[in-house]
């Protein structure tokens, strides 16, 4: 429940299979994937099978991360987390947050640049109306945000709470 289930320092492909910490509720604090500076991982699902990365945050991204498919769900946090140096890349699958609680709880919150080519975003939970904790996907400190579907993607992001989409860099 502590623990990281894997630090990534290296290159690494999750691929058709699940990466789980331990659920203690509001106590989680175990990353499925902590994807060290200089990084890269890689999310692939198949057609007809499940790949999914769950956790304290799904994947807390320090390096360069790309997502291909698959749900990456937080248990009580940001399913995404970015530091500043990082790059998210996503070309479809599920990111959630459905419990997280005021203060967190975003599909992706990002100090780094993301950019969104297809894919589901979604942030449920419990928050003030616009206070700027639970939007879907929050960008932070100059990051730049990109959502641009690529032809025949859909890109769909949902709060439950306050805003789909806050941004406090840039987006395109």
């Amino acid at each position: 429940g502590d623990n990281d289930v894997i630090d990534n320092s290296g290159t690494l492909t999750i691929k058709n299979g699940t990466v789980a910490s331990e659920n203690n509720g509001e106590n989680s604090k175990g990353m499925a994937v902590d994807n060290l500076e200089g990084a890269t991982l890689t999310i692939i699902e198949d057609a007809g099978k499940t790949t999914k990365l769950i956790g304290r945050s799904g994947i807390q991204n320090y390096g360069t991360a790309i997502v291909y498919g698959g749900t990456i769900e937080s248990y009580n946090r940001n399913a995404i987390w970015g530091s500043s140096d990082s790059v998210l890349t996503i070309y479809d699958g599920t990111v959630t947050s459905p419990t997280g609680s005021s203060g967190y709880g975003r599909a992706i919150s990002s100090e780094g640049d993301v950019n969104i080519y297809g894919g589901s975003f979604y942030s449920g939970g419990t928050s003030g109306a616009g206070d700027n904790y639970m939007n879907a996907i929050g960008i932070f400190n100059g990051a730049v945000l990109t959502i641009e579907p690529t032809e025949g993607k859909m890109v769909s992001v949902v709060s439950e709470t306050d805003y789909a989409v806050s941004t406090m860099g840039n987006a395109r």
